[in-house]
C-alpha cells in the first residue's frame, strides 16, 4: 500500500510496481510519462484500492480485507491528514502490515505528529530515500544505478540555466483552487525551507527567480486576488499538481483556471 504517487514512482523504478494493491489516494500517481518507457509497465489507478474516504478519514477494513505485505508510507501523515489516530497506526502494524517511509515532500506543518517513537526524525533528500527502498527490496544494485544517472543529470540541467537576469519570473499558483471556488489563489513559496524536500525540488534544482519573493511572511505560500497577480506580475504562472489537475474526478481544472485568467479584465492579457 502506497501514499500518493511518489512512493508508487519509487517503487517502480525499483521494478516493485506490480506489488502495489492500493495507495492513499491513486489520483495523485500521474502516469503518463511511463507510456514513453518502453518496457515498463504499472497497475492501472483503477485497479489501486483506496483506502482513505472523501472526508479524509482512514478505512481500516479496507487495509484488512487487502492484507498487503507492507505500508509503503509514512503513517504521521496519514495521521494527520487522514484521520487515522495512534491506536489506529498501532492496529495496522501489529494486525495488518509494518510501516516503511518518510514524508519529506514538504515542510511538516504544525500539530504533525512523529508516531511511533515521539520524537521529530530527519527528512531524506533523494538519494537517502531511494537506497532505503532498495535495500527493502533486495534491488540495491538497481537503486545504486538510478542515482548514478540522477546526479549527473542533475548537474547537466543545472549548467545550462541562463543568468538570473535573463530568466523569467514566475508564480506557482495551485491547479486547483482559485478566487470563484476559493477566497484567492493559492501562491506557494517554490523554494522550499527545507532543502531535503522533494516536492518542490526542480524549482530549488534551477534557482527560479519568484515574482512574490518577500511576500509569504514566514509561510508556505500566500493567497492573493486577481490583483494580487496584477501586482506581482509573474512573467510565468505554473500549476502546481498541474499534470494531475488537467483530469481530476472527469474535470480539466487547469483548463478553467486558464480561462478564469484570459476572461479577467484585471490580468488579461
Amino acid at each position: 500500500m502506497g501514499g500518493l504517487g511518489f512512493t508508487a514512482d519509487v517503487l517502480t523504478a525499483l521494478g516493485q510496481a506490480d506489488g502495489a494493491v492500493g495507495m492513499a489516494d491513486p489520483r495523485f500517481w500521474y502516469q503518463g510519462f511511463y507510456d514513453f518507457l518502453d518496457g515498463v509497465t504499472v497497475p492501472a489507478k483503477g485497479d489501486l484500492t483506496q483506502f482513505t474516504t472523501a472526508e479524509r478519514d482512514t478505512e481500516l477494513e479496507v487495509l484488512y480485507e487487502l492484507d498487503p505485505d507492507l505500508m509503503a508510507v509514512d503513517p504521521n501523515p496519514i495521521i494527520a491528514v487522514y484521520g487515522l489516530d495512534k491506536g489506529g497506526a498501532a492496529e495496522i502494524q501489529e494486525n495488518v502490515a509494518p510501516w516503511f517511509g518518510n514524508e519529506s515532500r514538504r515542510k511538516r506543518f504544525d500539530g504533525w505528529t512523529y508516531w511511533p517513537g515521539g520524537e521529530p526524525y530527519p527528512y531524506l533528500s533523494l538519494p537517502e530515500y531511494i537506497p532505503k527502498y532498495a535495500a527493502l527490496f533486495g534491488e540495491e544494485e538497481r537503486g545504486e544505478a538510478l542515482l548514478n544517472l540522477y546526479e549527473p543529470f542533475i548537474e547537466d540541467v543545472r549548467s545550462r540555466v541562463p543568468p538570473k537576469s535573463e530568466r523569467r519570473s514566475l508564480a506557482l499558483v495551485n491547479g486547483r483552487y482559485n478566487p470563484e471556488n476559493r477566497d484567492g489563489w493559492i501562491v506557494y513559496n517554490p523554494k522550499s525551507e527545507v532543502e531535503k524536500t522533494w516536492g518542490k525540488k526542480q524549482y530549488r534544482d534551477l534557482n527560479v527567480v519568484d515574482a512574490f519573493e518577500g511576500a509569504y511572511d514566514g509561510q508556505s505560500s500566500v493567497k492573493v486576488g486577481f490583483e494580487g497577480l496584477l501586482e506581482y506580475d509573474p512573467d510565468v504562472i505554473i500549476f502546481n499538481f498541474g499534470i494531475t489537475y488537467r483530469d481530476f474526478q472527469g474535470e480539466n481544472l487547469i483548463e478553467k483556471q486558464r480561462e478564469l485568467l484570459n476572461d479577467h479584465p484585471v490580468v488579461a492579457r
